[in-house]
């Protein structure tokens, strides 16, 4: 297909859906619908390969590379990096972003910048160092204006943790139990940790957003209260039927 002064020609094939594609040395990287990382090489010969899982760690939205230097971004800030041309990836965990990243580019200098949202209002991240940190640079709204101070506040929560006297607001120092969360809880993101069981219950109101962030099985909030074994007792007019003291 011709388009302007341009031609397109097929470089490649793949069996997968990619949402986002850049060009390696000696193939292609893609984002799959699961949002995991796909090596296809220009040898069609050669099978794909996956390079990262998104069951793992989280669903990918956008790549891009530039000189053997490639950054990832998805779901729940995600954030992922790799300095050999998409062979080995490490995943950044130090930097809090309250959001999905959705796109991600890359200057010659290697300054990295990757935009997403958290539901209510769009934002700006930037790396000036090669992805190494990152920082947020920009706030803004739906209709691209300065977000109002009635912005929607965010929780992490984690059951696992030993701490419960912790302020909740970034992943490193989440509350333990869904209690300390503040009431009332309206335009609020609720950051539930993977691998996460509360028996607790959890009253919101409006414009709350409940998010798994992590690794590991998806968080249970479990309302019922642990019986003790003694309150129970078997009811001898029917088979595997018991009732409670």
């Amino acid at each position: 297909m011709t388009i302007g002064a341009g031609v397109w020609v097929l470089l490649s094939r793949s069996d997968y859906d990619f949402r986002d594609v850049v060009e390696v040395s000696d193939g292609f990287l893609g984002i799959s619908p699961s949002g995991s990382i796909i090596y296809l090489a220009n040898d069609s010969s050669v099978k794909t390969v996956l390079r990262v899982s998104g069951e793992k760690y989280g669903r990918l939205r956008s790549i891009a590379f530039d000189g053997g230097f490639c950054i990832a971004v998805g779901e729940n800030g995600l954030i992922m990096r790799s300095l050999d041309q998409g062979v080995n990836w490490q995943r950044f965990l130090g930097f809090s972003i309250l959001g999905d990243l959705e796109s991600v580019q890359i200057t010659n200098d290697g300054t990295c910048l990757a935009a997403g949202s958290d539901g209510g209002s769009a934002f700006m991240c930037r790396s000036e160092n090669f992805g190494n940190s990152w920082s947020k640079v920009q706030f803004f709204s739906s209709l691209g204006e300065r977000r109002s101070e009635n912005k929607s506040v965010s929780y992490f929560v984690d059951s696992l943790y030993v701490n419960d006297l912790n302020d909740g607001l970034i992943s490193s120092t989440p509350f333990k139990s869904l209690d300390r969360i503040p009431r009332p809880l309206n335009d609020a993101n609720v950051y539930l940790a993977r691998g996460s069981h509360w028996r607790e219950q959890l009253n919101v109101g409006s414009g709350v957003r409940f998010i798994a962030y992590g690794e590991g099985a998806p968080p249970l909030v479990d309302a019922s209260v642990p019986a003790d074994p003694s309150d129970w007792q078997v009811e001898l007019s029917a088979t595997n039927l018991y009732k409670q003291n």
